[in-house]
């Protein structure tokens, strides 16, 4: 069958319409005419759209990650820009972006993206350790990515001795690699490790011939042969393991540096809410007093002891950095213990804050530095605040998960 492609949907999929359905085609352009298959998917381009580029990278349509490396520059910034605007309209909210930041990787700058989880398998002759392919179990093998850092790309294909003998034939096993700045930190998952004696001796040989930092295996923490630090504005923090961190360095900076561009200058303490290992905590540490609240005991631990141990008031001349593990799901903030602030950073998950949010709403605080990498939570999040009183003062979009549909946000809400 062969249709022509009518428009671009929010997450990144052709949509053509088919006896009054639409029907959604994913690596389809609009204006293309293209040959479906019986399943309805893409089988022919006939006629290509002047927005379709070749794209970077050889398992492109076949694995599960990009979804996107088939469009121009300029076609795919503002793609990326809309499914925001959609998210945000959705919610009745009519906010235009005021900053976008691309990282164009027509201009060197691949090979980001400084966090991957893998899928790995074991075959009757080898090991097969790759991203897994769109809504299957199916593994394609890693040769190249234009996403992730070198250090990462190059560690790959030395793992499958490693894993070996700690894989089944019967299931897919997961593999999480980080790298902090070279460090490169491997997290296992649904593998056979039972702490016996030889397979600790196995581990210790292992991540010594490969130079690992670090081995997670089943959430635990197995070996440690080097320090690991992140290093937030001159404080250094030892990442907790298996943990979270924004997935690009320099997407992190620009988030970074918008939240000092928003909060610095207001009076008050400031809570930081969802704040991990203090990414953007110390951003504001030299001019506020800070308290910092996450559910992860172990994140908030290493955010304690990075401002403590970097000598925080006395060396960094930082006003008091106080961290508190709390599950703000469960037990957000409540408005009596939010009133003694006057300003906000939220950083959530994906789902979004909504518990959370009530209780600003109903408290004294008139500044709100909210960072998202849902559109969807974040516009629902942003209706109730709008709601209370709140503006969107500032808006920013950045695309560090390229080539993908998900996108980070920056924005500054204000109320009098």
């Amino acid at each position: 069958m062969q249709v022509k492609i009518d428009q671009i949907g929010h997450k990144g999929h052709g949509i053509v319409h088919i006896d009054g359905q639409p029907t959604y085609i994913p690596f389809a352009l609009p204006n293309e005419i293209i040959e479906l298959s019986d399943e309805f998917k893409l089988s022919k381009i006939i006629e290509p759209s002047a927005d379709r580029v070749k794209a970077k990278c050889k398992h492109f349509m076949k694995c599960g990650s990009c979804m996107a490396q088939h469009m121009a520059p300029d076609f795919y910034d503002e793609w990326k820009k809309s499914t925001l605007i959609y998210a945000l309209e959705q919610h009745s909210i009519d906010k235009n972006i005021d900053q976008y930041l691309s990282f164009d990787h027509t201009k060197g700058d691949l090979n980001r993206r400084r966090r991957v989880k893998l899928a790995a398998k074991r075959t009757k002759k080898s090991v097969m350790i790759g991203y897994s392919k769109a809504q299957t179990h199916d593994i394609i093998p890693l040769e190249e990515c234009p996403i992730i850092t070198s250090n990462i790309l190059a560690i790959v294909p030395k793992l499958a001795d490693f894993i070996k003998p700690m894989l089944s034939r019967k299931g897919v096993s997961h593999i999480s690699i980080t790298d902090y700045n070279g460090a490169l930190e491997i997290g296992l998952d649904n593998v056979k490790y039972d702490h016996s004696y030889d397979e600790i001796n196995y581990v210790n040989e292992q991540a010594s011939k490969l130079d690992l930092a670090r081995v997670v295996i089943n959430e635990e923490l197995i070996l440690q042969r080097k320090d690991i630090f992140e290093t937030f504005d001159g404080v250094r923090v030892s990442p907790v393991a298996a943990g979270f961190m924004q997935a690009v360095k320099a997407a992190e900076l620009a988030m970074s540096g918008l939240v000092k561009r928003f909060l610095t200058d207001v009076k008050g303490d400031i809570v930081d809410l969802f704040a991990g290992i203090g990414t953007f905590t110390f951003a504001l540490a030299q001019s506020h007093q800070i308290d910092a609240f996450d559910h992860d005991k172990f994140a908030i631990m290493a955010l304690q002891n990075g401002f403590n141990l970097s000598g925080g008031v006395d060396e960094l001349k930082l006003k008091t950095v106080t961290a508190t593990g709390r599950d703000l799901y469960r037990r957000p903030l409540f408005k009596d213990e939010l009133n003694k602030y006057t300003s906000a950073i939220i950083d959530p998950p994906r789902a979004g804050a909504q518990a959370q949010i009530k209780q600003i709403c109903d408290s004294k605080i008139t500044n709100i530095v909210y960072i998202s990498c849902s559109p969807n939570s974040f516009a629902r999040d942003a209706e109730t605040l709008i709601a209370a009183g709140f503006e969107i003062k500032y808006l920013a979009a950045i695309d560090q998960f390229k080539y993908s549909a998900h996108l980070e946000i920056v924005a500054h809400l204000t109320r009098l």
